[in-house]
């Protein structure tokens, strides 16, 4: 199997013209979610990659959950809306610097993480706590997000680090 359902679509718009549009919206979306999907890595590095070859192992999977013959039997609207599914079940992991600033300093956000520092079975009780350690004054959250300043320049110092040095590492 693979990307049955694709075919599925573009058949059903070369025999009928009027549904071309949906071929036409699901190429673009697919070219612009992919590039999207390839900055979840960037807020969840401690998950499995969320980029568009994990939407294409989704839509593999509903091909063979489907089989082609049943396929076969989706109207153009149904594979499209399919193909959208899998490619943007994931676009809220997209969060934009701008809103985690904004969040940083929202009441609700601090509560959350208030509430992670009391509760150890949880597997971040121990990020809340480091955190709330560094914490001195009523203020730590509205001071210029120097916090959110150190993650974003630890990233890119040590990325960088590591970029540099890629061609011996991969022999290792």
């Amino acid at each position: 199997m693979g990307f049955l359902l694709e075919k599925h679509l573009k058949n059903l718009c070369q025999e009928n013209s009027d549904l071309q549009i949906l071929l036409d919206q699901w190429n673009i979306d697919k070219k612009l979610i992919a590039k999207a999907l390839n900055s979840i890595s960037n807020l969840y590095p401690h998950y499995s990659l969320h980029d568009h070859s994990h939407s294409n192992q989704i839509v593999n999977q509903i091909e063979r959950f489907l089989g082609e013959e049943r396929i076969k039997m989706l109207s153009a609207t149904d594979s499209w809306l399919i193909l959208e599914a899998s490619y943007l079940h994931d676009i809220g992991m997209i969060v934009p610097d701008e809103k985690i600033e904004s969040t940083w300093k929202n009441e609700d956000f601090k509560s959350f993480l208030q509430s992670l520092s009391k509760d150890q079975e949880n597997s971040l009780y121990t990020y809340a706590n480091n955190l709330l350690k560094t914490i001195k004054d009523e203020d730590f959250f509205s001071k210029n997000n120097w916090q959110l300043e150190i993650r974003k320049s630890l990233i890119f110092v040590i990325s960088e680090y590591f970029r540099k040095k890629h061609p011996e590492n991969e022999k290792n």
